[in-house]
């Protein structure tokens, strides 16, 4: 019984893999020789629509709160960017900000979205805003899916915020939100979204527990300071020093052990919990190329266009150039070869698909899959 279920694990796995083959192949390839670079392809099916810069927390992490965002993009010209991602293929809309639920407008261009026939719809909010009218509207409109951001318990969670009773109006939503998915919208999916730092990491199993508790998941993001919106922050009190290895180390251990035995509590791969043990010493990392331009394509709130990427220049606007121009330029095909060779500032954005397409981490992950599926065996 035992060795059967591990073959259909591992034959699972390997159908996985095989879907990218190419796309692994060709990325082991162009570390050893660049001109395999230009067989890499570039067919983007996720686009992240900052739909807002402005927020209204005041996050220690974040400096983009400190000044208001004037001229953004209206409902049409948003509608507009979702037609033209529809045309090149993008299937998933994430939006994200700023504070995306401080647009009025929200659950029109949520219902735009809808009609243009996306995949997936979902938003990434710190849920201050979330009433359960507001959260009803945008489900009707669409939406399939809410990430709600919480730092850990609530002193550390407010403080981490800058928002008093942050905490208790955040999960105040979490609890609105699963009442709606159980009573009426089963499909809705949600997350709890966490950023590991100094202040967070050891609240992160307390977030494990509030997952478990609540019947969702719970993600990680890492700490990151090269985007447009995370610039000149001071991360002395916030990067998680080298003396505390050992705990993160610890903390990885105990995350794997509850990924093992309850797989879909955390959303994050094995190999992206491995990740973290060396983010914080090499945040870098030059050993593992970035794809995400390759599968991504990011827009902002005044039609800025980043190629999978915020820590870098924009590659042009919409309000002048066209989407499908942009993209299928030799500019921006260039740039995903940079990106791809880590020439750029670095960052933590999205790691979890450079890893799939890391030959070595797929195979820490199928290692890490086949205990995970004799853990929960025995």
């Amino acid at each position: 019984m035992v060795e059967s279920t591990m073959a259909a694990s591992l034959s699972s796995y390997i159908k996985e893999g095989m879907k990218e083959s190419s796309r692994i192949f060709y990325s082991e390839a162009s570390k050893l020789n660049t001109s395999f670079l230009s067989r890499i392809p570039c067919h983007p099916t996720t686009l992240v629509f900052n739909i807002t810069d402005n927020c209204n927390s005041r996050c220690i992490t974040c400096r983009q709160w400190r000044h208001a965002s004037v001229g953004e993009m209206d409902a049409g010209e948003a509608g507009e960017v979702l037609a033209q991602a529809r045309a090149i293929g993008i299937r998933n809309i994430e939006f994200a900000g700023g504070e995306p639920l401080l647009r009025k407008d929200l659950p029109a261009i949520v219902k735009i979205a809808d009609d243009l026939g996306f995949a997936d719809l979902s938003i990434t909010t710190n849920g201050l805003l979330l009433t359960e009218e507001r959260a009803v509207s945008l489900i009707e409109n669409g939406l399939d899916g809410f990430s709600i951001s919480i730092d850990g318990t609530a002193a550390v969670h407010d403080t981490v915020r800058g928002v008093k009773g942050g905490f208790e109006r955040s999960t105040g939503a979490l609890r609105t939100l699963i009442g709606l998915r159980d009573s009426r919208y089963p499909g809705l999916a949600i997350t709890i979204g966490t950023t590991v730092m100094k202040p967070t990491f050891p609240e992160i199993p307390k977030m494990v527990d509030l997952a478990r508790e609540l019947g969702i998941t719970c993600g990680f993001n890492l700490l990151n300071t090269s985007l447009y919106f995370f610039r000149d922050v001071d991360t002395a009190e916030l990067w998680i020093p080298a003396d505390e290895r050992d705990r993160l180390d610890d903390l990885v251990a105990e995350l794997h052990r509850i990924k093992s035995t309850h797989p879909g509590l955390i959303s994050k791969s094995y190999s992206s919990l491995e990740y973290m043990k060396d983010y914080f010493q090499n945040p870098r990392r030059e050993d593992i190329p970035c794809h995400l331009g390759y599968e991504k394509v990011y827009v902002g709130p005044h039609g800025e266009v980043y190629s999978g990427c915020w820590a870098l220049p924009p590659m042009g606007t919409v309000r002048e150039t066209p989407l499908p121009e942009i993209v299928s330029s030799e500019a921006y095909r260039q740039r995903l070869k940079e990106m791809f060779l880590k020439q750029c500032p670095g960052c933590s954005c999205n790691y979890s698909t450079n890893l799939l397409y890391h030959l070595p981490s797929l195979c820490h992950e199928l290692k890490w899959r086949v205990k995970g599926r004799l853990a929960r065996i025995n």
